[in-house]
């Protein structure tokens, strides 16, 4: 059975996406449009990546109990 992570995961449903964004910039006629929307496109691309490369967030395993109003004394 193969090793599978959210990161695994989503780069696979990215690599179409990935695909057809190099073919845009290939296929377009060099502007500086172009490479804007190249950009915020590969931009997405990076966010998704790095969302499932950190992960979700997850609950405290042990929060403390009681934490004082300015932050610096906390008590489990």
């Amino acid at each position: 059975m193969p090793h599978s992570s959210p990161l695994l995961d989503e780069l696979e449903r990215l690599t179409d996406e990935m695909d057809l964004l190099l073919a845009q910039g290939r296929a377009g006629v060099p502007s500086h449009r172009l490479v804007e929307e190249l950009a915020d496109k590969a931009r997405g691309i990076a966010r998704r990546l790095d969302a499932a490369a950190r992960g979700g967030c997850r609950p405290l395993s042990n929060p403390p109990v009681y934490v004082s109003p300015d932050g610096r004394k906390a008590g489990w």
